[in-house]
């Protein structure tokens, strides 16, 4: 028994916690900024269309989740990284199901995924920018085009 299950949680079980916590703030932030563009195109049921889950957008999707986490220094193989990218694809998708494509998209080197995440990446921008005068909007331009 360790020093810290004396007093509770052990400390991988509060690492774990924190990491929860701060995957959770930064998912909440990237599903806003995604919700505001694909909030247009959901149908009366609330389902998302087709285009929405090809992809570039899953790149899109991924891409964004990526870069919120690039500009507060997570690394990729961080357990903050691995819970906020988890936690997008369900909220957005419903399911960690489609995070597990990307991966095999990228192992694939799928031209269609790299260039949805670098449109993600626009997401920095809107983030580090006070006055930004519009919403980025690439991803639902891409819904509808």
């Amino acid at each position: 028994m360790g020093i810290f299950s004396l007093f509770g949680k052990s400390k991988r079980e509060s690492d774990i916690d924190n990491s929860k916590a701060i995957a959770t703030n930064i998912s909440n932030l990237v599903v806003d900024f995604l919700d505001m563009q694909l909030s247009l195109h959901k149908d009366d049921n609330g389902n998302i269309p087709i285009k929405a889950q090809d992809n570039w957008s899953l790149g899109y999707v991924a891409g964004a989740a990526d870069a919120s986490l690039y500009i507060r220094n997570y690394e990729p193989s961080s357990d903050v990284a691995r819970l906020t990218m988890i936690m997008v694809f369900v909220r957005i998708y419903g399911s960690s199901e489609y995070f597990g494509k990307v991966k095999e998209l990228q192992s694939s080197s799928d031209s269609e995924l790299y260039s949805g995440m670098t449109a993600g990446g626009e997401i920095i921008d809107y983030l580090n920018d006070s006055y930004f005068p519009s919403i980025p909007t690439k991803w639902s331009s891409h819904i509808q085009g």
